[in-house]
């Protein structure tokens, strides 16, 4: 009995697990505590698109929390205007990171008609965790969303050959009146997430960030 509740300890911490009302992972620089509570997680399929939420934006800690994405008007976010901050930059700049030692989760959230930021319903998804950090010494501009603005999802066919599946949010038409500008400072990172696929078309995906002048892929994951 002893052991067995080890076990449950341990798998918990490192991977997180159905039924909790917190859920523990182990990333490579930092403990993350999502109060994330999935219920009957699925994937996506072929045709459906996902935004990249933020949840977190800030140092790196030992531990870092987070819980529902950020919502304009109804989460703490800093929106100070720096000093100085760079629009064009590069791979040595900006990092993007798939981690798929983390197996999180990530929720559609269906807004009632006409009632603003109330969770009519939630649909979970199995989830990697997405790291975007700024190796630079200079403020790094991303965008103007509660959303990762510039990213696009890819996929690569069965012949090799690479191809987009969603646009990225810049490419789309949306209204961003209320909607925060997102600087990254040098050294802090922005917690996203990547709803996993079911989809028998690509083999494996990749992220392709389409701002700051240059594209700046992710590593691939499946």
């Amino acid at each position: 009995m002893r052991l067995t509740c080890l076990c449950i300890l341990f798998l918990s911490s490192c991977t997180g697990y159905l039924g909790t009302s917190t859920l523990q992972y182990r990333s490579n620089d930092f403990i993350l505590i999502d109060s994330a509570k999935p219920t009957h997680p699925g994937f996506l399929i072929k045709g459906e698109s996902q935004d990249f939420p933020i949840y977190y934006i800030g140092p790196i800690n030992d531990s870092i929390s987070i819980g529902k994405r950020y919502w304009t008007g109804k989460t703490f976010y800093p929106e100070a205007l720096p000093k100085s901050f760079i629009s064009t930059y590069d791979c040595s700049e900006l990092e993007i990171k798939a981690d798929t030692s983390v197996f999180c989760y990530s929720s559609i959230d269906y807004l009632g008609e006409g009632v603003r930021n109330i969770d009519d319903s939630s649909q979970w998804f199995h989830a990697f965790l997405l790291i975007l950090k700024n190796k630079s010494d200079s403020t790094l501009y991303l965008g103007r969303t509660s959303s990762l603005f510039y990213i696009q999802l890819e996929g690569q066919c069965r012949d090799g050959q690479w191809t987009s599946i969603q646009k990225p949010l810049s490419e789309e038409w949306i209204c961003g009146t209320g909607e925060p500008d997102i600087y990254l400072r040098p050294g802090e990172i922005i917690l996203s997430k990547i709803k996993r696929r079911n989809d028998h078309d690509f083999v494996r995906y990749r992220l392709a960030w389409k701002g700051g002048g240059k594209v700046i892929y992710s590593n691939t994951f499946s």
